[in-house]
């Protein structure tokens, strides 16, 4: 695992708290486990506070996405771990506290989102999540309230590399513009800071048949699809820039 690295997370609104403390509860309980992380919208917001960049836009998410394994998910670890802590379970994979909401999600065995079962479980499946469970990032994260609280804790997140995979995969999926803006803050991360600082780049260089060559060919397609304005449209994102960045640092682009 990459040396500790060290984050700031401030809140701005109550929903934010709200994600945060959720952010914090399943960091604790990923702590806890083998083959889990941080994924979804806070992976992104993590990743663009550890390595910030003038063009990433920050999106805020109301909840934590925690990807497992599914030997983790089979054994009802995680679950085991956040009903102790309060979270009332709903629909297997879906756990609440107050406010506060977590889903966790396993590796989808195709290239699309799909619901599997695992230990008389029902959870969501996610394309690229079994590379993404593999060199994880650690960090130290410093989360401020509004009122001024201050949460610290540990986390890990997929490196940027792999957390492309990840968003290219869900955008090819579900042709979400949510996606699409966490896609371009980690393109900006890549072109801000280069492959070594962030832990290597292979799809720009070696996109295999795996989940790394799926990912690579949803961006070729993305680079050139005569809709992509529209995509963007109301997202703060200028076409010629995604655009650019996907033809400097996509294999093929």
């Amino acid at each position: 695992m990459a040396a500790l690295r060290s984050v700031t997370l401030p809140s701005t609104s109550r929903a934010d708290d709200a994600a945060l403390r959720a952010l914090q509860d399943a960091s604790r309980a990923i702590a806890q486990v083998d083959d889990a992380c941080v994924v979804g919208g806070q992976m992104v917001a993590l990743l663009a506070a550890a390595f910030p960049t003038a063009g990433a836009i920050t999106r805020r998410t109301v909840d934590a996405d925690a990807a497992v394994s599914p030997v983790i998910a089979a054994a009802g670890t995680l679950h085991a771990l956040l009903t102790a802590d309060g979270y009332s379970p709903l629909a297997s994979n879906h756990y609440v506290l107050g406010d506060r909401v977590i889903d966790v999600l396993v590796p989808a065995t195709g290239r699309a989102f799909e619901t599997v079962e695992y230990g008389g479980l029902a959870f969501d499946s996610a394309p690229g999540l079994s590379l993404a469970l593999t060199n994880l990032l650690e960090l130290a994260v410093t989360a401020v309230l509004l009122d001024g609280t201050v949460l610290t804790f540990t986390t890990r997140v997929p490196g940027v590399e792999r957390a492309v995979i990840v968003k290219a995969l869900a955008f090819g999926s579900r042709r979400a513009q949510k996606d699409l803006v966490d896609l371009v803050t980690l393109l900006e991360i890549r072109d801000a800071h280069g492959p070594d600082a962030i832990g290597g780049w292979r799809i720009g260089e070696d996109a295999d048949s795996g989940a790394r060559g799926d990912a690579a060919a949803v961006l070729r397609r993305l680079a050139g699809a005569p809709g992509l304005r529209l995509m963007l449209r109301e997202s703060g994102l200028p076409p010629g820039r995604v655009t650019s960045l996907l033809r400097t640092h996509i294999a093929g682009g």
